[in-house]
């Protein structure tokens, strides 16, 4: 099994994404790939160290994140990789991206 974290805020996104980079960075981890689906949710590929997950929790937790978690039992000092996914709760209409028409 693989490390999977739901995260869901009602935060600003671009100021509370560098917030989760940060903390993510801080308990060696890093961001491995991310894909960006509008202005509702983000998800980051990660990688951490296993003994690290619980402390990544417990800040995503205080930076006001409710949290969902799914993850490889025992603790280990091995890399893990996931997935950490972030739902934006707010008002605002979708970003819509201007799409060139394609000849053929």
């Amino acid at each position: 099994m693989h490390l999977r974290i739901n995260a869901t805020t009602d935060r600003e996104r671009y100021g509370i994404t560098k917030e989760i980079q940060d903390a993510l960075t801080r308990n060696g981890g890093y961001v491995l790939d991310s894909h960006l689906y509008s202005n509702i949710s983000t998800v980051l590929n990660i990688e951490i160290p296993g003994t690290a997950i619980d402390e990544l929790l417990n800040e995503l937790e205080a930076l006001g994140m409710r949290i969902k978690c799914e993850r490889p039992r025992g603790e280990s000092d091995q890399d893990v990789r996931g997935t950490l996914q972030i739902t934006f709760v707010h008002n605002d209409p979708d970003i819509r991206h201007e799409v060139p028409m394609v000849p053929g």
